[in-house]
């Protein structure tokens, strides 16, 4: 009985498998893009540039994302921007991945989603609405 099993097993397997049947090869045709976010998967430099080799080798499509701080305090009063934010977006620039296309996305917000990004010093803009003027 167990060699019956067996032998069942073997001719299943040898008579499904064919030359016309599509493999991992097919996998590469799919119809719409593969995209990835630059977000490192850990603090060290080699971590983001082994992202970014990782993203250049798989993606299609990429995405930046500026999640942090937000220089509200030098753009409202027209000052220089902190070097940490010059030093961020130089950084990312100088990775910026030829023949894929960029998706860039800025959020205004910190991370709970319930207060404006704080500036580079830890401080937020006075406002009244999200839509005064000094801070659009």
């Amino acid at each position: 009985m167990k060699n019956t099993i067996v032998g069942a097993l073997l001719v299943s397997l040898l008579t499904n498998c064919s030359e016309d049947k599509p493999g991992v090869a097919a996998l590469s045709d799919r119809e719409f893009k593969m995209g990835f976010t630059t977000w490192s998967y850990g603090p060290n430099l080699q971590d983001v540039n082994d992202t970014y080799s990782f993203i250049t080798g798989n993606a299609d499509i990429y995405a930046e994302h500026i999640d942090s701080n937000i220089p509200w305090n030098a753009w409202i009063n027209d000052l220089a921007l902190p070097s940490e934010f010059t030093n961020e977006i130089f950084g990312r620039a100088n990775r910026k991945i030829s023949g894929k296309p960029l998706l860039l996305s800025v959020s205004l917000l910190n991370s709970n989603r319930d207060e404006l990004a704080s500036d580079f010093d830890d401080t937020v803009p006075t406002y009244d609405n999200l839509d005064d003027s000094h801070i659009r």
